[in-house]
């Protein structure tokens, strides 16, 4: 386990236990997990979906993993921010007010 993922866990681990409860991304974190998302291959995050359901998702923005983007996309509301689903092969957006739970770092 590197590093990095290892100072993650233990922190991650201590404020869970001090404060029962995960690691919560709101919109004062939106810039720290868009930079976990551009530097690091793989962030597992759970989330709300639009429909009320719970989801998992590996996804990245790190250039080295995703597939050349051809075009651009129309500017997004602030609340959401777009992901490449890993394990889907494509596009997500995440609505950033129903939370975000970071489960795993990968380097």
């Amino acid at each position: 386990m590197d590093k990095d993922r290892l100072a993650y866990n233990s922190i991650k681990k201590g404020l869970e236990e001090a404060l029962d409860y995960s690691i919560v991304v709101n919109k004062m974190d939106k810039d720290n997990l868009l930079n976990l998302l551009i530097n690091k291959e793989r962030v597992v995050v759970r989330f709300i979906k639009k429909d009320g359901s719970t989801r998992m998702m590996n996804c990245t923005l790190n250039p080295d993993v995703i597939p050349e983007i051809v075009g651009t996309s129309a500017p997004r509301p602030e609340h959401l921010i777009t992901v490449y689903d890993i394990d889907n092969d494509g596009w997500r957006s995440i609505n950033l007010e129903n939370g975000v739970d970071i489960v795993e770092v990968y380097e």
